[in-house]
């Protein structure tokens, strides 16, 4: 059985409705923090990508005006965080109006903005240095093998008294010790 509220209805006759219930601000969903969590990592050149794209779906694959809507906001949100991360307080006022145009209200921005200041206060490794890490990580994976096949070496040339004998034995130890690890691959699971 349905309820009617007839003192809504008499409100509503004599032009004295009663005013609408304040909603609770709303909090960014898992979609828009994917989003921004891809931001934390894209550059400029990915704002312009995310343009391409949004008008390829839109006339290749025929997307309707509901997915349209959340394509616009989560992308508004991603533009945002990225511009927010590489400009700061510099970030031009049109930036935030186009991102209240997409349906995000000052709650939710502030939300933003400190999921964005969390991520540039923690400072990640920069490129050069991971890049550096990398490599002196390959360069001790390769001098491991390379001093053990000195060790095998200095030791049969001693006992073998002919150093041509001594390095060609040391060799095929040393790859067959070294080559099960390599077609096995790293013991957690990621390449050497």
């Amino acid at each position: 059985m349905a309820y009617l509220d007839l003192r809504l209805a008499e409100g509503l006759s004599a032009g004295t409705a009663a005013p609408a219930p304040e909603l609770p601000p709303r909090r960014l969903g898992r979609p828009e923090r994917d989003a921004i969590a891809l931001a934390l990592s894209e550059g400029r050149a990915a704002l312009r990508l995310g343009r391409v794209s949004r008008v390829l779906g839109r006339a290749w694959l025929g997307m309707n005006e509901e997915r349209l809507f959340a394509a616009d906001r989560i992308e508004a949100i991603r533009r945002y965080a990225v511009r927010y991360r590489l400009e700061g307080g510099a970030l031009p006022v049109a930036e935030d109006d186009r991102l209240r145009a997409a349906g995000v209200d000052e709650v939710e921005a502030a939300h933003l903005r400190a999921i964005v200041d969390d991520h540039v206060l923690a400072k990640p490794m920069p490129r050069v240095a991971r890049a550096a890490r990398r490599l002196l990580g390959g360069l001790l994976v390769a001098a491991l093998p390379a001093l053990a096949a000195a060790i095998v070496y200095s030791w049969l040339a001693g006992q073998l008294e002919d150093r041509l004998s001594a390095l060609v034995l040391s060799i095929v130890l040393v790859v067959a010790l070294v080559s099960p690890v390599v077609v096995a691959g790293h013991p957690t699971g990621r390449p050497a």
